[in-house]
């Protein structure tokens, strides 16, 4: 697998642990009376896999970016006339 895919796919696993011990933690203080709402609604389960699934695809999304930004590959500037 080539370096980059690495890179990407181990920092949005890591995106996703972090919104998944984000959410526990929400569950478990009862934030925002989020888990009222989710164990006393008939579609609670749901709720919560959405909450966890797009917390996770926002929080991965910003991993991969900072990894991105951070790498140091060939840098380039352009010259005086602009060609790289």
């Amino acid at each position: 697998m080539p370096k980059l895919i690495a890179l990407l796919l181990r920092h949005a696993a890591v995106g996703f642990l972090i919104a998944l011990v984000a959410v526990t933690l929400m569950m478990i203080t009862d934030f925002a009376n989020l888990r009222t709402l989710i164990t006393e609604s008939d579609k609670g389960v749901l709720a919560l896999v959405l909450l966890t699934f797009f917390l996770g695809l926002t929080i991965a999304s910003v991993q991969m970016g900072i990894a991105v930004i951070r790498l140091r590959g060939d840098v380039r500037s352009p010259d005086d006339n602009g060609n790289l």
